[in-house]
C-alpha cells in the first residue's frame, strides 16, 4: 500500500467516524442533499472562501465514500485513469467540455 493510499484512507477513515459520530442519523440521501447546498455554496463563494467551500464538499464526499464502504481514494484513481484515456469534445457555449460518446 502507498503511503498516498494510507494517507487518503486515514483522512476518509477519521472524517467517516467523526462524521458518523457528529451526524448519527445521516443518510446517503441526506449527505448528497447536503452536497448539493454546499456546491451552490462552492459556486457562490469568492476566492478566500473557496477553498473551505471546496473543502465542505469533499469531506461530504468522503463520509459518503465511508459510510457506502468504498475507497473515495480508489474510485478516484480509477476514475482519472478513464479519464486519460477518453477523448475529448469542444466546450459547449458554457465552455464545459464532455468526453465523446464511444460508438459500440
Amino acid at each position: 500500500m502507498t503511503s498516498e493510499k494510507k494517507a487518503w484512507d486515514a483522512l476518509q477513515r477519521e472524517i467517516g467516524e467523526w462524521s458518523d459520530h457528529t451526524f448519527p442519523n445521516s443518510t446517503p440521501e441526506t449527505m448528497l442533499r447536503h452536497l448539493k447546498k454546499e456546491v451552490k455554496e462552492l459556486w457562490d463563494s469568492d476566492e478566500k472562501g473557496m477553498p473551505h467551500e471546496a473543502a465542505d464538499c469533499i469531506m461530504l464526499i468522503l463520509h459518503l465514500a465511508h459510510r457506502k464502504g468504498f475507497s473515495a481514494r480508489d474510485a478516484i484513481r480509477e476514475k482519472f485513469e478513464i479519464c486519460k484515456k477518453r477523448k475529448w469534445g469542444k466546450p459547449d457555449r458554457h465552455g464545459v467540455i464532455q468526453h465523446l460518446k464511444e460508438k459500440p
